[in-house]
């Protein structure tokens, strides 16, 4: 069985059709995507700021934190989360919703995560890599 590729003019071809009234139909889950976003980032700079930008866990917001600094490193690294997330959504419109419902309750966690789960999280993960 061969597997057909799509072409850049296919990919581009689905982007316009897609983008067609997406953010008409996907508001509500782009609001939610957007305020966990900034708990998430906001958590993270707080965070950052109290112990250190190498206790950051995702390795493309500690490489920018590196190059940036503890503020606008998250910045810079949420808002590159999103403009991902929106293309991931824009090209697989069909399954958008279940992507938004997965990125909304992963970002609530991270900012959950950031604030009070690592006093309960880390000190068990860490004994296990002793």
């Amino acid at each position: 069985m061969r597997i057909v590729r799509p072409g850049a003019r296919e990919v581009v071809d689905r982007f316009r059709r897609n983008s067609v009234g997406y953010f008409r139909e996907f508001r509500l889950f782009l609001i939610f995507t957007f305020v966990a976003a900034l708990l998430d980032g906001l958590s993270t700079i707080h965070f950052m700021r109290r112990d250190g930008l190498d206790q950051e866990m995702h390795p493309a917001v500690r490489i920018v934190s590196n190059l940036f600094g503890t503020v606008a490193g998250p910045v810079v690294g949420k808002v590159c989360q999103l403009a991902a997330i929106m293309l991931v959504t824009i090209y697989l419109r069909p399954q958008a919703k279940y992507i938004f419902l997965v990125v909304v309750v992963l970002y609530c966690w991270a900012a959950w995560f950031n604030v009070w789960g690592r006093n309960i999280y880390v000190p068990r993960v860490l004994e296990w890599f002793d």
